[in-house]
């Protein structure tokens, strides 16, 4: 078998070479095929990148174009799928489909973090396409939610949620997205216009602030072109609360990621 194991990188893969070398030397079809199958199965399940909120936020919209844009602040793997929706939410992890749904589903190689990726409400755009028709962004007011869910309709995670006002995004269940974790306009279309090289928590926070976007009744879409996100790294020794122990001079937000620098000790306190 023409595959050397020492260019393996993780357990799985080793474990997956050793199966293939004892079943080829085997010479059993039937075998090569259930192993076919279960190789496809590993990495199928695995394709999907498992999202937070705060992974990725809507950063435009344009009601006049049909047009929205969202950022991702985590590398999606291949076959990364989330949900837009102009339904609003009622407070369970259901939604309906009086409205329309499209969705994304990153492609081959994946998709970087700081990436802003434009779609437009018929779900004709570079990999999206129509769950269930397309979306009608009303030019008196509306809004997208994002969500990952076992499939439409049927939610996982509230991603974000971008809207004029509360009636045009729902209600959430508890503890998924509360009062300044989405973006209310108080206008019909809006571009974010705020900074695009913070943390993945910070830039989270900004982008639900409506003083860091241009806003009103008819506006076309002009999302950034790009985002870095930063990760916290641990400039000295100290509590996880204090913000003399972050190169960066601030704790982190809930949602990131953080790097602990060799030869620094991060005790997690209670102000956490």
């Amino acid at each position: 078998f023409p595959l050397n194991c020492r260019y393996l990188c993780t357990y799985q893969q080793f474990y997956i070479y050793l199966l293939v070398q004892n079943i080829f030397k085997q010479n059993n079809m039937k075998k090569i095929l259930l192993l076919a199958f279960f190789v496809f199965s590993v990495y199928n399940t695995q394709a999907q990148t498992t999202l937070s909120e705060g992974d990725i936020a809507i950063v435009a919209m344009s009601t006049g174009e049909e047009k929205f844009a969202f950022v991702t602040f985590v590398d999606l793997a291949e076959g990364t799928k989330i949900y837009f929706t102009d339904e609003e939410a009622d407070g369970d992890y259901t939604i309906g489909t009086g409205e329309k749904t499209i969705s994304y589903t990153a492609p081959s190689g994946g998709i970087s973090a700081g990436t802003v990726i434009t779609g437009v409400s018929a779900g004709t755009s570079t990999n999206f396409s129509s769950e269930n028709g397309t979306l009608n962004l009303g030019n008196s007011g509306d809004g997208i939610l994002a969500y990952q869910g076992n499939s439409l309709g049927n939610v996982t995670t509230f991603l974000h949620a971008i809207g004029e006002d509360s009636g045009d995004v729902g209600s959430f269940p508890s503890g998924t997205l509360d009062n300044g974790e989405y973006i209310l306009l108080s206008n019909n279309d809006g571009n974010y216009n705020g900074s695009t090289t913070a943390s993945k928590g910070d830039l989270f926070t900004i982008i639900n602030s409506a003083s860091n976007w241009s806003v009103s009744a008819s506006q076309n879409l002009s999302a950034p072109g790009s985002f870095t996100v930063k990760v916290p790294i641990t400039s000295s020794t100290g509590n996880w609360s204090s913000n003399s122990t972050w190169s960066s001079g601030s704790v982190p937000e809930a949602s990131d990621y953080v790097t602990i620098s060799a030869g620094t000790l991060v005790t997690v306190d209670a102000s956490s």
